[in-house]
């Protein structure tokens, strides 16, 4: 291209305008001038444009372009009167010119030179390893793909590698490369694959030695290498399931001791990483056990309010735990001990606490279904309590509503075709309710028969046969109450004559009737009323008797009043005491006798022995106690005698006066000397010689007759005397 190239000012610039104006080229005058000065018009061209001119006026350009674009022209002015060459010869003339051909010359050499320079400095291509088509590609581009995998190190890059390498023929003339090759690689892929291992993953560790073939040289140690490193995963494995099963069972510092064999396993993933997580495991599990002890301690105090605090506190168990499968089985068994208590509230027919408690069931827990059938069965129940046919509709319904596979399927389908039963029924005892409620006994007979009519077999045969009792009593308290109230106004008179004619009003209620008991509590108070003035005067009588001491006689009167009448135990009560009484007054004789005539120690216990069988309400129990009182003073007197040659015989002699009589203090404090006496204290530092104890003489017996016993006092109500002193068991209280 030549581009704002000066022309000569010698050259005449023409060209034919669009009007067929030819231009001349012309010397101007003042000869040829170079530079910009020198010249009044330029000349563009673009070399391979078509060249278009026309007329311009003067100081004009000519414009020629390529594609229409133009190539601009300036050319000098011309005379307006001059002729224009033709196109054609314009043409010629700028082909006739030197440079142009110069300038198209150099182009063209300059253009072949550079293409073939640089096609003779450009590399080829390099092959395309991701798009290829393996079959289609050369040898020496597959190796040099597979090398180029190879340099990548890993895994997969070593295994694409091989397998790119070794699909070559086996006579292919660089087989014996290829194999070197694949040699350098499987070694290569064998340490890689460990180092997989290593990092914990057997799978793909395993596949990827699979991969190496079988005529390397390191081929025939893969099995062993696989062999080693499932052994290694084994025993890892092994030691992880151990770990789980302590967990499980709460072995906190056994776990913790089982993970230390991780350390020696021979794999840096379960020596590094696994032995890590392990022990964050079994932190996190020790602290969710601490969780699981306390709610299994809350829950052994039993109770709904235990049960389902112990379910909360376990209930969000994180379900990776250790511990969560242990967990879970808490939560439902603790469920099932709530049903059970659900369970035992709907047996007593409280629905709305059975309901309340099965409720408390989680929805967590697997028992969640049974609780929910549990509480459609206990709904149901509830609906069904008061039998009405809507009420029985009802129950019917919502128990349909438990299916074939629950627990409770059995016992609701039982109740729904007893309930369907009693629907039947349920109108007749309705309408019964119905005419009862009038309150007439017209109105409760008819109650009565509409409830007769059902069946003896249904279920609604229990509370139908209540109702007519109920009815029933009703009728016969509106007949006999008149019978009841006439008697009474009778019995007001209080007299022999009008209590019988109450009794004989009264005992018109027949049994079986509403009233018949009150009537025959009624008649039984009147009979005795009757009794009493009857048999009263009789005992009064023989209470007279005895005040005047003939209980003989007051005995015989008072067994008059027979078996079964009011007054029948009082008179047996008296006959006891009077009867006591006379024995006593024997016995006091008895020991009178004894002991006034004792000559020996003997004769002086027996008779102190036989005064005290007297009982302590008799009247004749005082003097009892003073003669008990005296024979034991004398019985003392004898043992004061012997302690003069015996003591221990004296001591033995005493010991026989009981703890009633008088004098028992006294003679314990003489027995407590006399022992000193035999066996003497120990000695001490600074002993105090004992004190001479001189026995005083004993006073002699004074001979005693047998003095006749004082007649006894009658008395109509002996004082009663005190109790006996602590030891001694008092006879039987009369009765």
């Amino acid at each position: 291209m030549i581009k704002d190239r000066e022309l000569p000012d010698y050259w005449l610039t023409s060209g034919a305008s669009h009007s067929g104006e030819a231009n001349q080229l012309h010397k101007l005058p003042g000869g040829p001038q170079w530079g910009s000065k020198g010249y009044g018009n330029s000349l563009r061209i673009d070399v391979g444009t078509k060249i278009d001119d026309g007329y311009r006026p003067a100081g004009g350009s000519l414009v020629t372009t390529t594609g229409g674009s133009g190539l601009k022209d300036t050319k000098p002015p011309t005379k307006p009167n001059g002729r224009q060459k033709l196109p054609t010869e314009r043409l010629l003339a700028i082909l006739k010119r030197w440079e142009l051909w110069a300038v198209l010359t150099i182009a063209i050499c300059g253009g072949l030179g550079g293409a073939s320079l640089a096609m003779l400095l450009k590399l080829p291509p390099e092959p395309d390893c991701e798009n290829n088509v393996w079959a289609m590609i050369s040898a020496r581009e597959r190796l040099y793909c597979a090398q180029r995998e190879a340099n990548l190190e890993t895994v997969q890059g070593l295994i694409d590698a091989i397998s790119h390498a070794n699909a070559l023929p086996q006579d292919h003339p660089l087989r014996a490369q290829i194999n070197q090759q694949i040699e350098k690689w499987s070694e290569l892929l064998l340490v890689a694959a460990e180092e997989t291992f290593q990092q914990g993953k057997l799978d793909t560790a395993i596949a990827a030695v699979g991969k190496i073939p079988t005529n390397t040289r390191v081929a025939p140690g893969v099995k062993d290498r696989i062999k080693r490193w499932q052994s290694i995963w084994k025993e890892a494995q092994a030691v992880e399931q151990e770990v789980d099963k302590l967990l499980e069972k709460g072995s906190w510092f056994d776990a913790f001791a089982a993970t230390q064999k991780l350390l020696s396993v021979g794999n840096t993933y379960w020596e590094t990483t696994r032995y890590n997580q392990l022990n964050e495991i079994i932190q996190a599990t020790q602290e969710e056990g601490k969780t699981l002890d306390n709610a299994r301690r809350i829950a052994e105090a039993g109770g709904m309010k235990n049960l389902t605090e112990a379910i909360k506190l376990i209930e969000n168990i994180n379900p990776k735990s250790k511990i969560y499968k242990p967990s879970r089985n808490l939560i439902d068994q603790w469920s099932r001990e709530i049903l059970k208590i659900a369970q035992e509230n709907l047996e007593r027919q409280q629905w709305q606490d059975a309901i309340y408690i099965a409720r408390q069931v989680p929805d967590s827990s697997s028992v969640v279904k049974e609780a929910e059938d549990f509480i459609t069965l206990a709904q149901a129940q509830s609906q069904a309590e008061r039998k009405t046919t809507r009420n029985l509709d009802d129950a019917i319904s919502t128990a349909k509503n438990i299916g074939a596979k629950s627990k409770f399927y059995g016992e609701a389908q039982k109740l729904i075709a007893l309930w369907q039963l009693e629907m039947k029924d349920a109108g007749y005892l309705e309408r019964a309710r119905t005419r009862a409620e009038l309150g007439t006994v017209q109105d409760l007979k008819a109650a009565i028969i509409e409830a007769q009519k059902i069946a003896a077999n249904n279920p609604l045969a229990e509370e139908a046969s209540s109702e007519i009792e109920n009815w029933q009593n009703q009728i016969d308290i509106t007949e006999d109450r008149p019978y009841l109230l006439q008697a009474e106004d009778l019995a007001v008179f209080g007299d022999l004559a009008s209590l019988q004619a109450a009794i004989a009003t009264a005992s018109q209620i027949k049994p079986g009737r509403a009233l018949y008991q009150e009537a025959q509590n009624k008649i039984d108070m009147w009979r005795r009323e009757i009794e009493r003035s009857q048999d009263q005067p009789i005992l009064d009588r023989a209470q007279q008797l005895a005040d005047a001491g003939d209980l003989a006689t007051a005995i015989s009167i008072a067994q008059r009043i027979g078996s079964g009448r009011a007054l029948y135990n009082q008179a047996q009560s008296s006959i006891f005491a009077w009867e006591t009484e006379i024995r006593d007054r024997q016995t006091l004789a008895q020991a009178n006798q004894v002991g006034n005539s004792a000559t020996t120690a003997a004769s002086l216990i027996q008779a102190i022995e036989t005064a005290n069988q007297v009982s302590y309400v008799s009247t004749v129990r005082s003097q009892a106690e003073a003669a008990i009182d005296r024979w034991s003073q004398q019985l003392f007197r004898l043992a004061q005698e012997q302690s003069n040659s015996d003591i221990a015989a004296a001591i033995k002699l005493a010991e026989n006066i009981p703890f009633y009589a008088g004098n028992y203090q006294e003679v314990q404090r003489q027995i407590g000397a006399w022992k000193s006496l035999i066996e003497p204290p120990p000695v001490v530092n600074s002993p105090q010689p004992p004190l001479p104890v001189t026995n005083p003489e004993p006073e002699p017996l004074a001979p005693t007759a047998n003095p006749e016993p004082e007649p006894l006092a009658p008395t109509a109500s002996p004082e009663p005397e005190p109790l006996a002193p602590e030891g001694q068991t008092p006879p039987d209280p009369i009765q």
